[in-house]
């Protein structure tokens, strides 16, 4: 193992530049040896390679590595099918990782994706997991960074969030690691330039139409000139702080269910679930819907919690993705249904002049009455709502 020396400042130990892989290098050892189960000696990890010089560094990094933690490693480069010059970018990726001797998986989209940041990457991620079963990968890799973490906490505050979101990307989630989160952006580019790594940059990460550019290129410039050189460091504080709460808020969550659970975690005690604040019952609704394999997002988690005191005997309600929760006497039982999408329906003003009907949100039900003599928004012919199937509470 390549080790620093105890007690030298590694901004005093940086030396000539051609130090710097090796610095890197044994960084990240000691950073992987203080987290042994972010990639277990021994494990297969795909490494989702961009071609940028995050995922670049990243794959340079772990091959050095592999010897020393008896890691085999395998690369994987995913084209959206958006831009012209991909095919070509890919190529270069072949040669180069058949250089450094690293396996490299192509992909492409079977479809014309639209040109949305939580689609594509829903797409790329999916291919990252299948591929990752096909293989017997035990890890998934990406390039995410010290900056990424930054730009991530403050695009979080600006949209609203909490604890959980204020914590940031994590380091771990499941099989997908991120091992360079402590490295900050300078120091991989100054790694891959050192190196004399081939790598490129896609475009888009200029493209101010997206919101994270938009944060990366015109507000946290603006902010230093506010706090010079602090802000990264008073955001990654934020994040550390939240993410000690969050853990804490886990662990806690994960007592009071144990305590909650009177016939096996699928039937709960309602007062022992009414005893914790809301903010509680919701990660303990969280948990138990991931241990079903359903992820509840924050809003559906903390709305259903704050309902629960509502829910009357012989009610229930759908928390989301076919997982529902009833309430019999004091027992809340948790049950499966199917997970399939909602069938989409739609009222034509043409079709009903005036209408009438019930809808239930959670416990609760609502009368809905509508009729011509109210003005469509902007001239529309008819009012749509498009859901998500597990966007509890409507149903």
């Amino acid at each position: 193992m390549i080790a620093l020396a105890p007690g030298i400042d590694e901004s005093e130990s940086r030396g000539p530049e051609t130090d710097t892989p090796t610095l890197l290098s044994a960084r990240l050892s000691q950073q992987l040896h203080r987290q042994p189960d972010l990639l277990p000696r021994g494990c297969r990890v795909l490494v989702a390679l961009s071609g940028g010089p995050d995922s670049t560094a990243l794959v340079h990094l772990l091959g050095r590595l592999a010897v020393e933690f008896e890691w085999d490693v395998e690369a994987a480069h995913f084209d959206h099918g958006l831009r012209p010059e991909a095919s070509r970018e890919a190529d270069l990726l072949v040669r180069h990782m058949e250089e450094f001797g690293v396996p490299l998986h192509l992909g492409r989209s079977e479809r014309r994706l639209p040109a949305v940041h939580d689609q594509l990457r829903r797409a790329r991620y999916d291919w990252l997991g299948e591929l990752a079963d096909g293989i017997g990968a035990d890890r998934i890799a990406t390039g995410h960074h010290q900056d990424d973490q930054v730009e991530t906490v403050l695009f979080r505050i600006l949209r609203g969030t909490g604890n959980r979101g204020l914590s940031g990307i994590p380091a771990r989630r499941g099989r997908i690691v991120r091992p360079l989160l402590g490295f900050s952006a300078l120091e991989i580019r100054e790694y891959v330039k050192t190196g004399g790594l081939p790598s490129f940059d896609d475009a888009s990460n200029r493209d101010s139409k997206w919101a994270r550019n938009r944060i990366r290129h015109r507000l946290l410039p603006a902010l230093e000139t506010v706090w010079p050189g602090d802000v990264s460091q008073s955001v990654l504080a934020i994040q550390r702080a939240a993410e000690s709460v969050d853990s804490a808020v886990n662990r806690l969550a994960r007592a009071a269910l144990l305590e909650a659970a009177v016939e096996g975690p699928g039937v709960l005690d309602r007062n022992s679930l009414l005893a914790w604040p809301a903010g509680l019952r919701a990660e303990m609704l969280r948990h138990v819907a991931r241990a079903r394999q359903v992820r509840l997002t924050r809003r559906a988690a903390t709305t259903a919690a704050m309902d629960l005191p509502r829910l009357r005997s012989g009610q229930g309600m759908d928390l989301g993705g076919g997982l529902r929760l009833e309430r019999t006497f004091n027992r809340l039982v948790l049950s499966e249904g199917p997970r399939g999408p909602v069938e989409r329906a739609e009222l034509s003003i043409e079709e009903a002049q005036v209408g009438e009907s019930l809808i239930s949100l959670g416990s609760r039900r609502y009368a809905v009455r509508w009729g011509s003599e109210v003005p469509p928004s902007r001239g529309a012919a008819r009012v749509a709502l498009s859901l998500r199937p597990d966007h509890y509470p409507l149903k």
